[in-house]
């Protein structure tokens, strides 16, 4: 909000492509170019000084590549723009690198390395570009040129949208209705935390997305996932598939998160506003975990495509180990139900033994 004007102009220049995706493409490229000039203004907020004049250098050579897609209708011309817009790109970029001036901005870590690794391929998908657009391969050198600077440019929006994502996230934690949730107001540090790391993760699946869409490798990766994740492994009757292991497994990871937070907010939030027995409120969060992840685990049989039908026979083979081997096992957890529902001994007491 110290930059109302460039936060809400970014946001609206993003928003068309969601709206209404089947716009002309001059459109499309004539709201990117007008994009620029927010991200110029915000990233120039938080970037170092020293990193000030590659972010420049590289966003003006995005906007003279949409200007000469937008003008520039004779081929020759065109071309000749194309290579002069990709050794300019090369020259800054290897420059960036000799210099060592950070083009990953206020990321760290391994985002940084990403950064850098993506200056570095950069580095030979420009030179490529030059060498096709020389040698006369001028399809192939549009592909590379105009799909490095434009990931590049992509790269720099995301940033500065997860910066505008970020602010309102602290705008709602510090407003009435957000400090009036005591689990966010006494872990706004922690909520922040977790939030921008899932932001940061989707930014990096919508650049990766953008960056094969570029490239035109999204049909053929696409294709291929589609194809190991469909390969199965039979076993007799059994049919089993990479893509039903990794449903299975993100959705019981689902039910677990969704597990967590839920206690979370009784814990923080339901718990300190109602006046409730000793022992009670672990009860209920206890029950609430075993209910979710229960439910989970069922959901996550469906998703990987079991037949739930088969579940007695498979509960039958579990009844038989039980009284085998499993009594202890069972006769503790039964009785730990046992003991929180009736309470003789909750927590918070002392035992001596």
């Amino acid at each position: 909000f110290a930059h109302p004007i460039s936060s809400a102009a970014l946001l609206a220049l993003v928003a068309p492509r969601l709206v209404y995706p089947g716009a002309p493409l001059a459109l499309f490229d004539l709201i990117r170019m007008m994009a620029v000039l927010p991200i110029i203004a915000l990233l120039g907020k938080v970037l170092a000084p020293r990193q000030l004049p590659s972010m420049y250098a590289l966003l003006g050579l995005f906007a003279l590549d949409m200007a000469r897609g937008l003008v520039d209708t004779q081929p020759f011309s065109s071309r000749i723009s194309l290579l002069v817009i990709a050794l300019l790109g090369l020259v800054v970029i290897i420059w960036t690198l000799a210099t060592r001036r950070d083009l990953a901005g206020s990321l760290e870590g391994a985002w940084a390395r990403v950064a850098h690794l993506v200056a570095r391929v950069s580095v030979v998908t420009l030179t490529a570009s030059i060498v096709a657009n020389i040698a006369g391969v001028v399809s192939l050198a549009e592909l590379l040129g105009e799909g490095t600077i434009t990931t590049i440019f992509v790269g720099f929006g995301l940033h500065a949208v997860l910066l505008v994502l970020l602010g309102l996230l602290d705008v709602i934690l510090q407003s009435p209705a957000g400090s009036g949730v005591r689990a966010f107001k006494r872990n706004a540090d922690i909520v922040r935390e977790r939030v921008s790391a899932g932001l940061y993760l989707i930014a990096l699946a919508a650049w990766l997305f953008a960056m094969l869409s570029l490239f035109r490798l999204w049909p053929f990766v696409r294709d291929h996932t589609a194809a190991l994740f469909s390969s199965s492994l039979s076993v007799g009757t059994f049919q089993i598939s990479l893509g039903d292991v990794v449903a299975f497994i993100v959705a019981l990871w689902i039910g677990t998160l969704l597990s967590r937070f839920i206690r979370f907010i009784l814990a923080e939030d339901v718990f300190t506003r109602v006046r409730l027995p000793r022992g009670v409120p672990a009860t209920i969060s206890m029950m609430v975990n075993y209910g979710i992840i229960t439910v989970a685990f069922f959901i996550a049989l469906a998703v990987a495509g079991f037949d739930l039908s088969r579940f007695a026979l498979i509960a039958g083979a579990l009844s038989v180990g039980i009284g085998f081997g499993l009594q202890n096992v069972v006769n503790n957890f039964v009785s730990g139900l046992i003991l929180a529902f009736e309470r003789p001994i909750s927590v918070g007491d002392s035992v001596e033994v």
